[in-house]
């Protein structure tokens, strides 16, 4: 993990993390939120890409008493807040979801917000052992 903040950056511990546009599990209410939902989907033998898809799409926004204090004001920071923003000038522009099983098959899949009705593109393929590309499917 790199950033040019806080000199927090170095090796990912294993586990579940959120990142949002600030700091690796930082305790924003929507980090620890999506954090929360994503180790509720990953109880599951299967997790589904539409279930996740659905845990990034939640327009709710937090309460006043919950959101940090960036210096970019309440109104902003409220507007912020929700783990899908949409704005008519600023927003979520799409949402990624990456599952790579025990066997090496990997399902990329990517949701763009831009167009309504656009279905998600996914691809899936297989890696080896030693990291290379087996075959896509």
């Amino acid at each position: 993990y790199f950033t040019n903040r806080e000199g927090t950056s170095g090796p990912v511990k294993a586990g579940i993390h959120a990142l949002s546009n600030h700091l690796l599990d930082n305790r924003w209410p929507k980090q620890l939120e999506a954090r929360t939902r994503l180790e509720v989907i990953l109880q599951q033998d299967e997790p589904e890409v539409n279930e996740l898809f659905r845990a990034m799409s939640d327009p709710t926004t937090f309460a006043a008493d919950l959101l940090p204090d960036t210096g970019i004001g309440p109104e902003l920071e409220r507007f912020l807040s929700p783990i899908f923003i949409s704005g008519e000038r600023y927003g979520t522009r799409s949402t990624s979801v990456i599952l790579v099983s025990r066997n090496g098959e990997v399902t990329f899949c990517e949701q763009n917000h831009d167009t309504a009705g656009i279905m998600p593109a996914c691809f899936t393929f297989r890696i080896n052992a030693a990291g290379g590309l087996l075959y896509s499917v």
